[in-house]
């Protein structure tokens, strides 16, 4: 390309140095004719106030000049996968479009001769034609909020873990609210929508939300043919609110809690990505939010709480109760007396002899109720794959029956470091008497500290003795008829018949002994 300073060079050697057009074109290695251009171009504007030198670069007629590589068949075949791109979009078929380079190879394939830099150019060239034009939109306070997911990765526990992040945030006053799941499942959905609208002390006109599962049952290119999920439908109904599906591919419909959902994450977890459990990342979360709520937006002088406030005016009021927002199946009781739900599985009492139970499934735990629906356990929920969740309380009739399965078994594996640390201390080989023990202690409400004391007094007095139940049950009858003892001491000062009070506790003392092992 000619410089501004090659322009100068030819225009004086052309006029002060009267060097021939011929001559400057052959020793600038250019065109004769684009010396011609450039002297012709400097004599049409020498009237107009320009400097000496400074002048357009020459133009040339490009417009009706042909084309060399992009001939009317590669034109053709690029605007055929163009409208194949078109059709699969508006069948859902988002990622199986062909890109540039898909576009090019097919060019390649086809014997023509072209370059990946003019494919692109061209392609460039007709995706500026068809831009699309964005409508600003303004909204009332209240009158609308939208609903997102979003994922980030945490160390949890020593634990790398990818969690769900759900984000509510209001179309009028940009306020957000966050939390983290471990599962976009809908017991999640359901909580967030019930915690959001207890924090706003209100409902919005209308939510907006993408097409997710737990919100779409059934989704279609037309909207009028998108269907909710049940419990969309039971929810809405319950809190009164209209709900707005944006369409598919659409992000710019729903553009607040879309730009929310990368904005939370990145103030929150940018600084800092772990914590001990998830219960401290939520806490974490909910301060940083506070935090960012107490900024005002572009264009506003108040903060977003304070415009949140003006909301709440035209918020629907909340009911009575919040919405329960479990869900509720039937499960079918295995050989193992376990339920499995979403391939884990969890303990069921043996006093339930139905073959199905009724669950409650909430983020976070679960229900199991009886076909009555009286008797009921809760679980922690398990978010791993094939993992088990057995409680020993539930098989101690079983294990009446089966005393040798008792030591390695899960129940055994899962119970509280108390009682494993007294079994394997005291009643390894003798797993009968520890079974006949434990239901004892089930019925008459005593603790395991004292079944504990009660074995360690035995062990004691009966060295070569081997501990049998009843010896158990016959010292904890007597922890527990013991009167309390006197005070020895008031004011500091010894009473006088500390020796004689000390003689007779002591007398007592062996009197029971005695009486346990006779």
């Amino acid at each position: 390309m000619i410089t501004m300073l090659q322009k100068q060079e030819i225009i004086i050697k052309a006029f002060k140095e009267g060097t021939s057009q011929r001559a400057i074109a052959r020793e600038m290695r250019i065109s004769r004719k684009t010396v011609k251009k450039y002297i012709e171009e400097y004599n049409r504007e020498k009237g107009i106030n320009l400097k000496e030198g400074i002048i357009n670069p020459p133009k040339y007629k490009s417009t009706n000049r042909p084309k060399k590589v992009l001939k009317e068949q590669v034109i053709k075949y690029i605007e055929m996968c163009l409208t194949e791109n078109d059709v699969k979009r508006s069948q859902g078929n988002f990622k199986q479009c062909m890109a540039g380079t898909d576009i090019y190879d097919g060019l390649i394939e086809r014997g023509f001769t072209i370059s990946y830099p003019t494919v692109i150019r061209y392609l460039r060239r007709q995706k500026q034609k068809s831009k699309e034009v964005f409508i600003r939109q303004i909204y009332k306070p209240g009158s609308s909020s939208e609903f997102d997911w979003g994922y980030v990765k945490l160390r949890i526990g020593g634990v790398v873990k990818s969690l769900m992040l759900a984000v509510f945030t209001s179309a009028y006053s940009n306020h957000r609210w966050s939390k983290l799941y471990v599962r976009q499942d809908m017991p999640s959905f359901l909580q967030s929508h019930v915690e959001y609208f207890e924090l706003i002390q209100g409902v919005p006109i209308e939510i907006v939300y993408d097409n997710m599962k737990t919100a779409v049952a059934k989704c279609t290119i037309l909207q009028s043919d998108k269907k909710p999920t049940v419990d969309l439908l039971k929810i809405s109904t319950y809190y009164q609110f209209k709900y707005r599906f944006a369409n598919i591919a659409k992000g710019n419909e729903k553009g607040h809690v879309e730009k929310s959902v990368e904005y939370v994450r990145r103030k929150a977890f940018s600084p800092k990505c772990e914590f001990d459990s998830l219960e401290q990342a939520n806490e974490y979360l909910q301060n940083k939010v506070l935090l960012l709520n107490e900024k005002s937006v572009k264009g506003k002088s108040i903060s977003i709480n304070e415009q949140l406030i003006e909301e709440q005016k035209h918020y629907s009021p909340l009911p009575l109760a919040p919405y329960d927002y479990s869900i509720i199946n039937s499960y079918m009781i295995d050989k193992y007396h376990t339920i499995s739900v979403d391939t884990n599985h969890y303990s069921v009492p043996e006093t339930i002899h139905s073959s199905r139970v009724n669950v409650k499934v909430y983020p976070d735990k679960i229900h199991i109720y009886d076909q009555e629906n009286e008797t009921f356990v809760i679980h922690p929920r398990l978010h791993a794959k094939h993992q088990w969740c057995i409680s020993l309380d539930h098989y101690w009739l079983s294990m009446v029956r089966k005393p040798g399965a008792l030591h390695r078994s899960i129940a055994m594996e899962q119970t509280s470091v108390q009682i494993k640390k007294l079994y394997n201390e005291f009643y390894q080989n003798e797993p009968k008497v520890f079974i006949e023990l434990m239901i004892y202690c089930k019925e008459n409400d005593i603790s395991i500290e004292k079944l504990k004391n009660a074995t360690t007094r035995c062990v004691l007095k009966c060295i070569n003795s081997p501990l049998t139940s009843d010896k158990i049950k016959l010292v904890l009858q007597s922890l527990n008829t013991q009167k309390p003892k006197e005070p020895l001491v008031s004011n500091n000062i010894i009473s006088p018949t500390l020796s004689e009070t000390i003689s007779k506790h002591c007398t007592e003392q062996l009197t029971q002994i005695q009486k346990c092992f006779r």
